[in-house]
């Protein structure tokens, strides 16, 4: 986590496959999908979370010992566990942020009854840590600390954990360093970084080879990008990642309250989550200058919007109303939209601390868990992780210098299509018209769910929820053809998911392409082979089970010029099932998947 740092000018511009103009106060909002393009898979990591030693995040918020009344495993609670792999919660960081450059993590393993300052204190250490991870599915993401000249302790660190090979095989991210151009106090150049970090990178044990090593990337301003041009230039083939932190702070120095805010502080702190939008790209194309075919993730490992902390319930402890969850669907689009270079993304913090996923009492007995509104936006989103991402072209009305609607689609491996979207006007109704032109299947069938409370600040708390997913009526929206209209509510975020018709269909995949060849889905799950090649072309068609598993095959040349070939494999169930369809011909293989459905 960063120190307090200044302002920088707001200056707002959009990139890339999301275009946003604004359009006058008559115009439409408008979203039009780009099938054709569709090639990316959404990293599950982008929808992770900090989990630090701060204010209440771990102790008496996740962790409370395993003398609590509390119901828990192993000190930590069951609750926020289940919590986790109901919201989707996929990558978690730890030790994380500044306190990562003070943990001593010989501290944290042996008996915890034996350890300095005991459970409270460091009860939550390396073998804790790897069991969460494993209980709620997510991956281990460890910051290891870089101010100590020698590298011996974070090669014996990682031999520690090499000794359970469970933990070693899981272990996915390693960064090197947090900060280190001065966030967290004492600062050191980019050129003593690269040297320092190279000196850590040598003592890795060769059983970590395939962890992602990660470095710090630039501060959060037009200043840093030479720290950024630095670092690509040097390492990128040495890496796999280049952190970057974002705040949404609209004054370090009176950051305002998390509730009973004004409309204006309500757009004011918009407008500064908005301001990440320009702040990726200026990373990205840094990044292209050195790494064009984006090798390296832009891994935006702390984000949030922070305020004035709430007095008596610890340190930068801030309640979550539906300004941050329009802040968190404003951020998970945007990451969504560039997961061809973002690859992780974590919200600060996972409990009580900053954009929380969850608040707890200050009571060490109370079982009540709140839920706050941005815990609900990433499990509304949550259909979108590993699925393919669909690039849009959004055209929307602008409100307060920002796009009043935030958009990300991709299409999963059923073939179903998730489309989220939030509104930011705090009054009005936006209507939106999504075109979905050009998609390998047609739809019949829409639902919506949605994330919105009475008014802009409504909140959740120990009383009760104001704020949870609920069923988005259908007088809302309309499907027709290939246009979907919807009516967002003020301040409102949503979910449109469509599901294909009930026939063979081929969805999207990853695609090396073969030339002139095309894979159409017919009736009855027939595959219609295209080609219009001016020389023959032999082909090996394959059918696989979703597990890789050859289920049928055959081979055919298609002659020369615009010829046809239905091919019908033999032995599919007309259940709900995923097949894979494999052509190979020419040096090259074109894949897609093939959903039957009742």
């Amino acid at each position: 986590m960063m120190q307090r740092q200044l302002t920088v000018q707001i200056v707002r511009w959009v990139t890339g496959c999301l275009l946003c103009g604004a359009l006058g106060a008559s115009a439409q909002n408008t979203i039009a999908l780009k099938f054709d393009s569709a090639t990316t898979t959404i990293s599950r990591s982008i929808y992770g979370a900090l989990m630090e030693n701060l204010g209440r995040d771990i102790y008496n918020g996740i962790y409370v010992g395993t003398a609590s009344t509390i119901p828990n495993t192993n000190g930590m609670r069951n609750d926020i566990i289940a919590a986790m792999i109901d919201g989707g919660i996929s990558c978690l960081e730890w030790p994380g942020g500044c306190f990562a450059e003070t943990y001593l993590w010989r501290n944290g393993i042996g008996p915890v009854a034996s350890r300095p300052g005991g459970a409270m204190v460091n009860g939550l250490g390396t073998a804790e840590y790897f069991q969460l991870c494993q209980l709620i599915g997510s991956d281990p993401y460890i910051c290891c600390d870089m101010t100590a000249d020698s590298a011996g302790d974070e090669k014996a660190w990682l031999q520690h954990i090499d000794s359970t090979p469970t933990w070693e095989s899981s272990l996915k991210y390693w960064k090197i360093g947090n900060e280190v151009w001065g966030g967290c106090g004492a600062a050191i150049t980019s050129s003593a970084y690269i040297t320092k970090f190279n000196q850590f990178t040598a003592d890795i044990p060769a059983a970590n080879a395939n962890m992602w090593r990660i470095m710090t990337g630039s501060r959060d301003s037009d200043s840093g990008w030479g720290w950024t041009d630095t670092i690509m230039k040097n390492e990128y083939a040495n890496i796999q990642g280049l952190s970057f932190h974002y705040y949404a702070v609209t004054n370090w120095t009176a950051m305002g309250p998390s509730l009973g805010f004004t409309t204006a502080q309500y757009y004011a702190q918009l407008n500064r989550a908005y301001l990440l939008d320009r702040l990726m790209d200026s990373n990205i194309v840094r990044m292209d200058k050195y790494d064009p075919t984006r090798k390296v993730g832009l891994m935006i490992d702390e984000w949030g919007a922070w305020y004035t902390a709430i007095t008596g319930m610890g340190a930068d402890y801030n309640q979550s109303s539906m300004r941050d969850a329009e802040i968190a669907v404003m951020s998970l689009n945007m990451f969504n939209n560039r997961c061809n270079r973002v690859r992780m993304a974590l919200v600060a913090q996972a409990v009580n601390v900053i954009q929380a996923l969850f608040l707890t009492p200050t009571s060490t007995t109370s079982t009540k868990l709140i839920k706050t509104p941005v815990f609900y936006v990433f499990k509304l989103l949550k259909p979108h992780q590993k699925a393919t991402m669909v690039p849009i072209t959004l055209q929307c009305e602008t409100l307060q210098t920002m796009p009043v609607i935030s958009a990300s689609a991709s299409v999963d491996s059923t073939g179903a299509l998730h489309i989220s979207m939030g509104n930011i006007d705090v009054a009005n109704v936006q209507p939106v018209t999504i075109t979905l032109t050009g998609a390998p299947q047609a739809y019949q069938t829409v639902t919506g769910q949605i994330v919105n409370g009475p008014t802009d600040s409504s909140y959740n708390d120990t009383t009760g929820e104001t704020v949870n997913i609920e069923p988005f009526a259908s007088g809302n929206f309309t499907l027709n053809g290939s246009t979907l209209s919807v009516n967002m509510p003020a301040h409102s975020v949503v979910m449109m998911t469509l599901t294909p018709n009930a026939t063979g269909l081929l969805v999207p995949g990853p695609m090396q392409t073969i030339p002139h060849l095309s894979l159409k889905a017919g009736e009855n799950g027939k595959v219609m082979v295209g080609y219009s090649g001016k020389n023959a072309l032999p082909l090996h068609l394959s059918l696989l089970g979703i597990d890789g598993r050859a289920l049928a095959s055959t081979r055919i040349v298609m002659t020369a010029g615009a010829k046809n070939f239905v091919w019908q494999p033999q032995g599919l169930s007309l259940g709900d099932r995923v097949y894979f369809i494999r052509a190979s011909g020419a040096g090259s293989t074109a894949t897609a998947r093939l959903v039957l459905a009742r």
